[in-house]
């Protein structure tokens, strides 16, 4: 083989082993980014429910004290039915 056919080899081979190696890191922090950002969706939704969970609970006591105060107030009379 000639010098050149060699050297064009040589170099060809590098930048193929570059573009491969660049591919695998890019590829490891684009799957490390995804667990990171799964993981903090999964944080934020159980904080999410617990929040839900605490705001349905006042809601259901506000308007159990409501409803008693509704119904515990003084009664009310229609007149004409006697």
């Amino acid at each position: 083989m000639k010098l050149n056919t060699k050297i064009i080899i040589l170099i060809t081979t590098a930048l193929v082993l570059t573009a491969v190696s660049s591919g695998l890191v890019s590829t490891w922090q684009t799957r490390q980014s995804g667990s990171d950002t799964i993981a903090q969706i999964e944080r934020l939704g159980q904080d999410n429910l617990q929040r839900i969970k605490a705001d349905g609970e006042k809601q259901a006591t506000a308007f159990r004290e409501g409803s008693i105060k509704h119904f515990k107030g003084p009664p009310t009379f229609i007149s004409g039915f006697s």
